[in-house]
């Protein structure tokens, strides 16, 4: 179900242009979940068995990707609709990734919400995101050129995400769009 209310957030954009690539790494078999989504969005979908992790799977997501942008979402978290668009207009030659604020949903076993808070919200700060990651994956929008070198640590499990933004953060500008436009 997750899943299904992620992809529906990306079919909601009000950016038109896009794919999305799903890959499943390792789990039961998600084929028949994106079929409700065959008429609404191209999608590729990419089921590895055995599993490799999650940073050699967002790396195969990297490289299955076609368009000039890239972003990610992993299935609990969700973008508004204008997140994608909002994003795009940002990034540059000068200034090739672009981040958003993002909500924080509370939510108890049972995935009930339960609250939101702000909780990522901040300026680009190499020193604070050595300190902590600040920016949710989903928050990011990248020209793909900036992920050709540095790619995701496929050594790591955790944090995979934080170091590759202290990585790209060290080599290329950000830009920061005050505006909440996923949650996390």
């Amino acid at each position: 179900e997750l899943l299904r209310q992620a992809l529906h957030s990306v079919y909601l954009q009000d950016y038109t242009n896009l794919e999305a690539i799903v890959v499943n790494d390792g789990g039961q078999s998600i084929a028949s979940q994106m079929a409700d989504f065959k008429d609404k969005l191209p999608i590729k979908l990419l089921e590895l068995n055995p599993g490799q992790g999650r940073s050699s799977a967002a790396n195969i997501g990297i490289d299955l990707a076609q368009g000039e942008l890239l972003g990610f979402l992993d299935d609990d978290d969700l973008l508004y609709p204008r997140h994608l668009a909002a994003l795009a207009v940002l990034i540059s030659p000068d200034c090739p990734i672009a981040y958003a604020d993002a909500l924080k949903a509370v939510r108890n076993d049972k995935q009930k919400l339960l609250d939101f808070f702000l909780d990522y919200a901040a300026e680009p700060d190499l020193n604070k995101m050595l300190e902590q990651n600040y920016i949710p994956i989903q928050c990011l929008l990248f020209s793909k050129h900036c992920l050709a070198d540095i790619r995701f640590d496929s050594t790591l499990n955790v944090l995979e995400d934080w170091d590759l933004l202290i990585r790209l953060m060290r080599q290329y500008k950000f830009r920061h769009l005050a505006e909440i436009t996923s949650e996390y």
